[in-house]
């Protein structure tokens, strides 16, 4: 049950943080919105994967894209 909750909080979360990026992306002068949602994409992008490896015991490689992702991808 929770796969399937997760699955759709990443969809929706990385999903609309893209869909943002890219209607900003048409607007003039909202270009820092759009550097504001890439941080968001990537940090979600990186807690999807730490989740995956860990829901798949594959706990070695769940630890670096968790942390990264929680702290934001560039530290």
């Amino acid at each position: 049950m929770t796969s399937f909750i997760n699955t759709y909080a990443f969809i929706f979360l990385v999903g609309g943080a893209i869909r943002s990026a890219v209607k900003y992306a048409k607007v003039e002068g909202a270009k820092a919105r759009v550097y504001g949602n890439i941080p968001i994409t990537i940090g979600g992008l990186l807690l999807g994967i730490g989740g995956g490896f860990a829901k798949a015991v594959i706990l070695k490689g769940s630890t670096l894209p968790s942390t990264k992702g929680i702290l934001g991808y560039g530290s």
